[in-house]
């Protein structure tokens, strides 16, 4: 009986769901930028503004240090699986070409026991330095979809939103960008350092639309605590241990 009243109420909150879902105050807004805004060009947003490019899809990718290679050690280990996807866009040889292979793990105690954790036979993961592998996730992007992804370097503000019906829904960005932004000559070098984009202090606000909106800006984003719908956690508790090894020369 009881797990009868639970599917009853379960389809009765998909179907008010449904029916709230299409309720709308005003026309639908069918006049867009862009088919999708990426906000965000550190791992994910690159990946996925290159599979939408592979649909034929107009995509603007905002990221704040775009022609800026992060300089941060966080110990990347992209496993098999991480590598598999790369491949499904032809991304692959951006962890690849920069990366140490891995084929698995050993687990050793204090004791000397010791367990193997291999991969499963022909899958590897590639450990790379999180700056040399973002730098080339975008370059892989500017250099292959420029005709479908535009690529800027600003700060998303604000996520525009409109009353559709009984819910908001996002239909755009407000971002602010360097009054005399311009591209620099040689994107995504090694010294990157030495490119200024601007000669002056001055944004310019600007806004963009598109009927999808993808937040890939990271933990740190300012939009989480507003959009996500749980309660995230005070602190982080995300450590690495590493070991350093090296050889010490005697005459």
């Amino acid at each position: 009986m009881i797990g009868i009243l639970v599917l009853v109420a379960v389809i009765t909150l998909v179907a008010i769901n449904h029916v709230l879902s299409r309720m709308r105050l005003k026309p639908v807004r069918t006049n867009y930028d862009y088919d999708a805004i990426v906000v965000g060009g550190s791992i994910a947003g690159p990946v996925v503004a290159k599979a939408l490019s592979a649909q034929n899809r107009k995509v603007l990718l905002l990221e704040r240090a775009l022609f800026t290679k992060p300089d941060r050690i966080v110990g990347e280990l992209l496993q098999p699986g991480g590598i598999n996807a790369l491949k499904q866009v032809n991304m692959e040889g951006c962890a690849t070409s920069v990366g140490m292979p891995c084929d698995g793990y050993l687990v050793a105690d204090g004791k000397g026991h010791q367990v193997k954790l291999p991969y499963r036979a022909g899958f590897q993961g590639y450990s790379f330095h999180f700056g040399e592998f973002v730098n080339n996730l975008r370059e892989n992007v500017w250099s292959n979809c420029a005709a479908n992804v535009t690529m800027l370097e600003a700060t998303v503000n604000e996520v525009l939103l409109e009353n559709t019906g009984l819910l908001e829904r996002a239909y755009g960005v407000a971002y602010s960008i360097a009054a005399d932004y311009k591209v620099p000559e040689a994107p995504f070098k090694e010294d990157a350092s030495v490119y200024c984009q601007s000669t002056t202090t001055a944004a310019e606000q600007r806004i963009a639309t598109a009927p999808l909106i993808i937040m890939c800006d990271g933990g740190s984003s300012k939009f989480k605590a507003k959009y996500q719908h749980y309660t995230p956690a005070r602190q982080y508790h995300s450590n690495l241990m590493g070991l350093l090894c090296g050889m010490l020369s005697c005459q």
